[in-house]
């Protein structure tokens, strides 16, 4: 099941959060965005647990993600893709539609995540130099692409 996250749900959105990313968001980054008006925040469940979720921003006509997490063990199954189908939805065929598209930054070396979205229907457009800073797991900055999809 996919429904909208809240306050309620930060405690499982952080474990989830840390248990796929290698540098996660901080308690208050992802308060934050459970709480702006202009976010979309999705999670899927099982078991009342979340299994995987989106975060993303509604800006003027296009929809910026900015995280979409799986739990590893269980990525492959479609849960990203139905998250994906699940913001979009109410914009696709919607002739007085809002949003007109979905855009994304990911980082060069990340050919899975590359490879799903493009499989999505996002296409490369430009690039962002050195954009995920140098931390604990790299020496140097990394590039990203920005990937878009039309709606």
């Amino acid at each position: 099941m996919i429904a909208a996250l809240t306050s309620s749900d930060l405690e499982q959105l952080l474990a989830l959060d840390n248990a796929c990313f290698s540098v996660p968001w901080s308690s208050d980054e992802i308060k934050q965005e459970l709480e702006h008006e202009h976010a979309v925040v999705l999670g899927f469940f099982q078991d009342n647990k979340i299994i995987g979720a989106l975060l993303a921003r509604i800006i003027i006509d296009e929809i910026w993600i900015f995280r979409i997490m799986v739990l590893p063990e269980l990525r492959r199954k479609k849960i990203a893709h139905e998250l994906l189908q699940k913001v979009i939805s109410p914009f696709v065929g919607n002739t007085d539609k809002t949003v007109n598209s979905l855009w994304i930054e990911v980082a060069k070396s990340n050919d899975s995540a590359i490879r799903f979205y493009e499989s999505e229907g996002f296409l490369r457009v430009s690039s962002r130099l050195g954009y995920y800073a140098a931390n604990y797991l790299r020496t140097e900055p990394e590039d990203a692409w920005v990937m878009c999809r039309k709606l």
